[in-house]
């Protein structure tokens, strides 16, 4: 059919060939207006992305804007007890309200690592849907940080009054002046700043100081947490001898009766009851590995689950590997059914720890050991997890 004007393609129709083939790119004048979205658009779309961030994180909101009220409120009335001096100004407020940042932030951070307490109120079906305490570890760093702020803002206002105290000349505002009559070691006369660096609140706030910056920059990074556990645990240890020198800090009463031990005290002595029964009750019975599965990055650990052990989905336990490390408890989603005969987790070898359990039974198994001579585990648990209370909805999506 050589006089058709219909011509075939590779099997298509030339026609249709043509058809399929896009059109010549269109050249775009310079000169043309470019169209860019209203504003109303564009502001409706914020307003819809704001709404939407407000309703699936109202509960988060709500407890933030408590806290902050919680804070702002304990600075407020601290420093409405001190008045303006004539010597250092807002100075000795500033020092005052700080202080009492740091003791309730301490206090709220000790009550966030109580299990009682939070198992209390997760129990209440009316306070955990208020307060997202699934997000309690989230609270206790947002805590250190505050405490880590004030500290160093009361340090720095009483290093300012010093420096404004021994720059006055005039004995009259020296006496007149209520921060320097109620240091006895500023009244009548000025020391040398050596004796006073040598008075109680002095050198343990230096001390303080210290430990707090030592104990809290390794917490404030996630990779050094993870990679770096050790020197992460080693140094939140600090935090004990900070919290107990805090209770004496103002043992001296110069401006207040101590105050600061009937923040840190109640919650710091039942923080230390539950560590002491959980380390009696964890340390009983070691665990018995039923199965080990290793893998290049992981191992999937099966442990013989104890008569006693009842859990639901979501919650979560601590591990402990004494060949590792006597006190280095680790949390680990359980990924078995409650219903199992054994409890599995699977641990990804992400840090100095795990990647030290992956290699030690590796070379276990490589051994051909039996059952009996596999690492000893000790477990505390479970804990209530995230997920933990989504069987209380009838449905969710």
């Amino acid at each position: 059919m050589e006089g058709d004007s219909t011509r075939r393609k590779g099997g298509v129709l030339f026609d249709q060939y043509v058809a399929l083939t896009p059109p010549p790119a269109k050249k775009v004048d310079s000169r043309e207006p470019i169209h860019k979205p209203n504003n109303s658009a564009i502001n409706t779309a914020s307003g819809r992305l704001v709404q939407c961030l407000f309703v699936h994180n109202k509960r988060e909101i709500w407890s933030l804007a408590v806290y902050v009220l919680l804070n702002a409120t304990a600075f407020w009335w601290k420093c409405s007890l001190f008045p303006w001096d004539r010597v250092v100004g807002y100075g000795m407020c500033v020092a005052k309200g700080s202080a009492q940042v740091v003791v309730v932030n301490c206090c709220l951070a000790l009550l966030l690592l109580s299990r009682s307490i939070l198992h209390f109120v997760k129990a209440q079906p009316f306070l955990w849907r208020v307060f997202p305490l699934e997000h309690h570890m989230e609270l206790h760093k947002l805590c250190g940080y505050a405490v880590f702020v004030s500290a160093l803002t009361h340090s720095a206002a009483h290093v300012v009054n010093l420096a404004y105290t021994y720059t006055v000349t005039n004995q009259l505002d020296l006496d007149s002046s209520f921060y320097v009559r109620h240091v006895p070691l500023l009244h009548p006369h000025l020391p040398p700043l050596l004796e006073v660096a040598a008075d109680l609140p002095m050198w343990t706030g230096g001390f303080l100081l210290v430990l707090l910056l030592v104990a809290l920059p390794p917490s404030f990074f996630l990779s050094c947490r993870r990679r770096y556990h050790n020197a992460f645990w080693c140094t939140h240890l600090l935090l004990l001898p900070f919290l107990l020198v805090t209770c004496m800090h103002g043992a001296t009463g110069w401006f207040q009766p101590p105050q600061a031990f009937l923040w840190i005290a109640p919650p710091l002595v039942l923080y230390m009851l539950e560590r002491r029964r959980r380390y009696f009750k964890r340390w009983t019975t070691p665990m018995t590995i039923h199965h080990v599965r290793l893998f290049p990055d992981a191992v999937a650990l099966d442990l013989v689950k104890p008569p006693e052990f009842v859990f639901v989905p979501g919650m979560f336990v601590y591990l402990n590997v004494p060949m590792l490390g006597r006190h280095e408890w680790h949390p680990f989603s359980i990924s078995s059914a409650p219903s199992d005969p054994h409890l599995s987790f699977r641990i990804q070898a992400a840090g100095d720890w795990t990647s030290a359990l992956l290699k030690h039974l590796t070379t276990y198994a490589l051994h051909d050991n039996d059952d009996e001579t596999w690492p000893q585990v000790h477990l505390d648990g479970p804990v209530g997890g995230r997920p933990w209370n989504t069987a209380a909805f009838v449905s969710w999506c």
